[in-house]
């Protein structure tokens, strides 16, 4: 099943998704015992590593019914590198099963208002590069997702 989640700001509190219900030829699938991984990576580089890990074992989802197929994906602040984002919901069974369920994207947009406190961070359209000023530092990194580089 593919959904694609809505477009979500960079730093924002995304809302997560109340139910999911997962099933397997229209009955509920039993999830006693297993481990739930969504991994979010990069569209332009599918070996990119994962930005980011929702998981039963993080507690950022959460088995609603374990005899039902239930489960939550509760709300959370997501601050990745702006760009566009392919996942899937893989459950791992403990018989050594595994089966991804859901596939889908997600976008992630620029911020634009940030604490004062915080770096600042400007977003560059060239390949999901991200640049980081720091008020502590002279520095200036360049983020292409895999490696940090000094300018």
């Amino acid at each position: 099943m593919i959904y694609n989640f809505p477009e979500h700001r960079c730093g924002d509190t995304w809302k997560g998704i109340y139910s999911i219900t997962i099933s397997e030829c229209n009955s509920a699938v039993n999830l006693t015992d297993c481990d739930i991984y969504i991994h979010f990576r990069s569209k332009l580089d599918i070996a990119s590593p994962v930005f980011l890990e929702l998981s039963t074992e993080n507690k950022s989802i959460e088995i609603i019914s374990k005899e039902d197929g239930t489960i939550r994906l509760p709300c959370k602040i997501i601050s990745i590198p702006v760009g566009d984002y392919s996942y899937d919901l893989q459950v791992n069974f403990p018989t050594g099963r595994s089966k991804s369920y859901l596939t889908g994207s997600f976008k992630i947009l620029p911020q634009t208002t940030r604490v004062s406190s915080d770096p600042y961070s400007i977003y560059s359209s060239v390949k999901d590069q991200k640049i980081i000023l720091s008020g502590d530092d002279d520095r200036i990194l360049t983020s292409d997702g895999e490696r940090l580089n000094y300018i």
